[in-house]
């Protein structure tokens, strides 16, 4: 990034935290914005703050102060800021032609803030694109960042494909990617209102209904069930199911969602994989009466059928205040195409 920059000589050298060097975005400025927990300076001419509308009730009548030398602003992303400064004072040519995911993310953080559509409006269209060529949201592994990202510049495709993926492959711990789409990753993530709460809840609600079923087939399961009333079939059929279960790691039967920490895809994959087997079939010689037991699991297989409409029956948290509010920032950003799943190759 080309800027115009001043070392901070005040304090000594002795000192043992290096300071950063100041940014200088103008050489008539007249206030000093420090950025993040880095405390990054920039020096910054006030007017063109005034971009932002929130920004202009900071620092403008009545509640901006004309005397006002320094504000700080500890929350902000240091890199995201300097970008969208860059913007407000013209210097177009120290603003990148691309974007990394994370400073995307940040950026769309303080376009959200502080009301900067109309800034980033010349900017965002190549950053987007690049970043949809990035990710697919239909992964196994979908970045989080994605569902503010998708909320902040309008996108309702990207924003149901990601919060879909999310609640489908979101588990305590993601052995696949635990720095992206396990549950403690998606805590620290800035998230629109109320979504990540029903991220939650509808991973929690589907993970009780799969449990259901599993409570619902040993019930079944303690029953007879062998046409031919032999009590060893049934339970070769009881304990093949307690050994399917014990074999996908639901042995015993957790009582509650929240002990299960496996994903609502892997713990369907799992569950499709039960295996109800009734007593091996004896072949009737001309010294002993055989019987055939093949027939007995059709009475007491487990209900796949089932498990698939709570699979299907999983929606994305989008709901008529988050569509609008979507709605309105596609307007403001002079609108996005409408994509379907094919658009990622999926």
């Amino acid at each position: 990034m080309s800027l115009t920059t001043e070392t901070k000589s005040e304090k000594p050298k002795s000192d043992a935290k290096e300071l950063l060097e100041v940014i200088e975005l103008d050489e008539d400025w007249n206030l000093t914005v420090v950025i993040g927990a880095v405390q990054q300076r920039f020096r910054v001419c006030r007017q063109a703050l005034m971009v932002s509308p929130v920004w202009r009730r900071m620092f403008g009548p009545p509640f901006g102060e004309p005397d006002m030398s320094e504000i700080s602003m500890p929350e902000d992303d240091a890199n995201a800021m300097g970008i969208v400064l860059n913007m407000a004072h013209h210097k177009y040519e120290a603003v990148p032609k691309r974007l990394d995911t994370t400073t995307f993310y940040n950026v769309a953080l303080l376009v959200s803030k502080y009301s900067l559509e109309t800034l980033v409006l010349p900017f965002w269209k190549p950053w987007y694109d690049e970043l949809i060529g990035m990710h697919d949201p239909f992964s196994p592994t979908p970045h989080p960042y994605l569902v503010f990202i998708a909320w902040a510049f309008g996108d309702v495709e990207l924003f149901t494909a990601t919060t879909l993926s999310l609640i489908i492959h979101a588990s305590p711990e993601n052995p696949d990617n635990p720095t992206d789409c396990s549950l403690e990753a998606m805590a620290l993530c800035r998230m629109p209102p109320g979504v990540l709460d029903r991220i939650i809840d509808t991973r929690t609600s589907k993970l009780a209904d799969m449990l259901q079923l599993i409570q619902d087939h040993m019930e079944l399961a303690l029953q007879d069930h062998c046409l031919l009333d032999d009590r060893a079939c049934d339970s070769c059929m009881l304990g093949s199911f307690i050994k399917s279960l014990d074999e996908a790691g639901l042995w015993p039967i957790p009582d509650n969602p929240s002990d299960c920490r496996l994903s609502l895809n892997e713990m369907n994959r799992r569950l499709e994989k039960i295996m109800i087997e009734p007593m091996p079939s004896i072949e009737t010689t001309k010294y002993q009466q055989g019987s055939v037991h093949a027939a007995c699991a059709a009475t007491c297989q487990f209900d796949r059928e089932g498990l698939r409409d709570v699979y299907r029956s999983i929606a994305a948290p989008i709901d008529k205040a988050l569509r609008r509010h979507m709605d309105v920032q596609r307007t403001k950003l002079n609108g996005l195409t409408k994509r379907k799943r094919e658009d990622w190759g999926v």
